[in-house]
């Protein structure tokens, strides 16, 4: 009976100290968005789902990594974040988000992309990050009034109004 007991009472600390630990993961991450570049190698981003395709060099593709930093790294954090606007954090924010990350932005990254047709994995080197691509994103959602997930096309493929 005893040991029941013991068993019983290490059970509970142990669910207690997952809970808590699951808390602090969960915790919120104050950004100030302004701070950082406001720059980014993408000229779109679309999603599927809560799965980014982003538009670098005329193509879309999945995102595998930014800078060898897992894409679902940052869309974890991108959440912790901005638990309501986290995908457009992820498509208007990048800079502030790795930054917050730890990860110092530079004028160029290297994006590991999976091809969304042939699921062929390849690796784009020192890929120019620009304000253009930026304002590009911007331009794709500028009220953000409804609830519809961010989606934004790159400018020679965004239908004319």
């Amino acid at each position: 009976m005893k040991r029941r007991m013991i068993i019983l009472v290490c059970m509970v600390a142990a669910v207690s100290l997952a809970r808590t630990a699951g808390a602090q993961d969960r915790k919120r991450v104050d950004i100030h968005w302004n701070d950082a570049p406001q720059i980014t190698p993408f000229d779109g981003v679309r999603w599927k789902g809560n799965v980014p395709e982003v538009h670098v060099a005329g193509d879309w593709y999945g995102l595998v990594s930014f800078d060898d930093l897992p894409a679902e790294l940052i869309l974890d954090f991108s959440k912790s974040a901005d638990d309501k606007d986290w995908k457009k954090r992820f498509d208007e924010d990048l800079m502030a988000i790795l930054t917050a990350m730890g990860h110092t932005p530079g004028k160029t990254a290297d994006l590991k992309l999976k091809d969304l047709q042939t699921g062929e994995v390849r690796t784009l080197e020192k890929v120019p990050m620009t304000e253009d691509n930026r304002r590009t994103l911007m331009e794709g959602h500028p009220n953000d009034k409804d609830d519809s997930p961010a989606q934004t096309q790159p400018a020679e493929t965004r239908p004319s109004v």
